[in-house]
């Protein structure tokens, strides 16, 4: 969990969320102001890594062993894009293997369908666990 929780920059005196993304790709990976905000008000994490073939974001409530979710945002315009596909997914994330669960919740081009599906699941995994 402590790589999780490292979420804050270091610095002196600086409170303010990491934004990864902004290291690991260039200005068109740029996430929406939706997911900034989220990042922001630590709804979600950033843990954007440059091996990926885009930002991704989780929600900051899971044990460490278990898969977490993920919001991966792929660059506004498809011609930026690696791969044929929807701006948005919305998938589980093995962090023992560093893999993604193949079952995606979400994939599609609308931010607000994305991210209600992400903390819908995440609701529904934190009352499955209580």
């Amino acid at each position: 969990m402590a790589a999780l929780n490292a979420t804050k920059a270091t610095g002196e005196g600086s409170d303010a969320p990491r934004e990864y993304w902004k290291t690991q790709f260039h200005a068109e990976f740029a996430p929406p102001e939706e997911v900034k905000a989220a990042v922001e008000n630590g709804h979600l994490i950033d843990v954007s890594y440059r091996n990926d073939v885009c930002p991704s974001f989780s929600t900051p409530k899971f044990e460490h062993g278990e898969k977490d979710l993920r919001l991966w945002v792929h660059p506004a315009s498809p011609k930026d894009r690696e791969y044929e596909v929807p701006r948005y997914a919305v998938t589980y994330y093995d962090w023992t293997n560093y893999d993604i669960d193949q079952s995606e919740l979400y994939v599609g081009d609308d931010i607000v369908a994305a991210m209600n599906c992400l903390f819908a699941e995440s609701k529904k995994r934190d009352a499955d666990k209580a």
